[in-house]
């Protein structure tokens, strides 16, 4: 009985892909996180500019 208790406990506390990304996003204030992020950086770098003007 102690193990299926310690199994449910791990299982509860256990995160799925995307909550670990986001875990590491806001814990970590962003660095290092690139390998975890699929966003196109130069999209991003032409939005910002075209904003500008």
């Amino acid at each position: 009985m102690n193990k299926n208790i310690s199994q449910s406990k791990r299982e509860d506390a256990s995160m799925t892909y995307n909550e670990v990304k986001r875990y590491l996003a806001e814990t970590s204030g962003g660095r290092d996180t690139k390998k975890y992020s699929n966003t196109n950086v130069e999209d991003v770098r032409r939005e910002i500019h075209t904003s500008k003007q």
